[in-house]
């Protein structure tokens, strides 16, 4: 009983630590929920500048503040280098970060100041971008970036923002936006606003002389995970793979090839013929027997002759 008891105990215990491996090899660790891993990162602006329909030809190119109007006659244009997450990768939240400056007068402030992000669809130089063109010798379709292969012609209306005052953040949801660069292409975006409002405000562009005020683009993301699956699968196949060739190497063909050379002794045969003298039919006795029989058979007819 005692012998049996501790056999059970071993045994549970074999299949417990089975378990508890299994678990932390499909568990996913730290970072990782559901099969992905999860990322962060906050992106400084790569290119910005605004366009300003009462100055159409203008390339603000060296300005420090970004000028904005809700009745967007004053277009922001920002683009942010996302390369670095993964293509496929799902983003969980982007939020666009813009500073208004302290101290500005009533004809650069002025509440309420609503706007929208929009993608924008064509190419554009930040040093060279004016109300009526994208580059130089590059017109917008429709002056301002206004027409349909110029931009997204609506936004998503979750994806909104507001300024509340001077010497403060003003943040605007971009994650459909940015989900839109990361599966395809990334031109940058363009801030106008989203009701009919007179509002107007600044913000602190690329070129002003504290980076912690610049614009700034903070996502999150997830990055799914079968490719490490993949690789698991792969490797479990490939241990697999050399017993079954090493199976088929002791092939059994070498054996029986061997054996037809073992039966190669059929000139041990002919001796076993003996037995098979008595059996075998005429065909084989007549002509091992014409060899012993003509030195026999003439003695026994010559010995009657002599008697007589």
């Amino acid at each position: 009983m005692r012998g049996t008891r501790t056999q059970l105990i071993s045994v549970l215990t074999a299949m417990c630590l089975a378990v508890a491996l299994l678990l932390l090899w499909v568990v996913p660790g730290a970072g990782q929920q559901n099969g992905a891993i999860q990322d962060f990162r906050r992106f400084d602006v790569s290119g910005d500048t605004y366009i300003d329909a009462y100055n159409p030809n203008i390339a603000y190119a060296q300005a420090t503040w970004l000028m904005f109007r809700a009745d967007s006659r004053m277009v922001p244009l920002l683009r942010f280098d996302v390369s670095a997450i993964p293509r496929g990768s799902y983003i969980t939240a982007a939020v666009l970060r813009l500073y208004v400056p302290p101290d500005q007068g009533p004809d650069t402030y002025q509440e309420p100041c609503r706007l929208a992000a929009y993608c924008v669809h064509r190419d554009w130089v930040a040093a060279q971008a004016t109300w009526n063109h994208a580059a130089s010798g590059v017109r917008w379709e429709t002056a301002g970036c206004n027409g349909t292969s110029d931009r997204c012609q609506g936004y998503h209306p979750n994806e909104i923002g507001e300024a509340t005052g001077m010497g403060q953040w003003v943040e605007i949801p971009v994650t459909t936006l940015v989900q839109g660069w990361v599966n395809g292409d990334n031109h940058g975006l363009a801030l106008r606003g989203y009701s009919e409002t007179w509002g107007r405000t600044a913000f602190y562009s690329s070129r002003f002389v504290n980076r912690d005020l610049r614009p700034k683009l903070e996502v999150q993301w997830t990055v799914p995970t079968p490719t490490a699956t993949q690789t698991h699968t792969a490797t479990s196949t490939a241990t697999r793979t050399p017993t079954a060739t090493q199976t088929s190497t002791p092939t059994a063909s070498p054996t029986p090839t061997q054996t037809p050379t073992s039966t190669a002794t059929p000139t041990q045969t002919p001796t076993v013929t003996r037995t098979s003298t008595n059996t075998q039919t005429p065909t084989q006795t007549p002509t091992r027997t014409a060899t012993a029989s003509p030195t026999a058979t003439p003695w026994r007819v010559y010995l009657p002759m002599v008697v007589r």
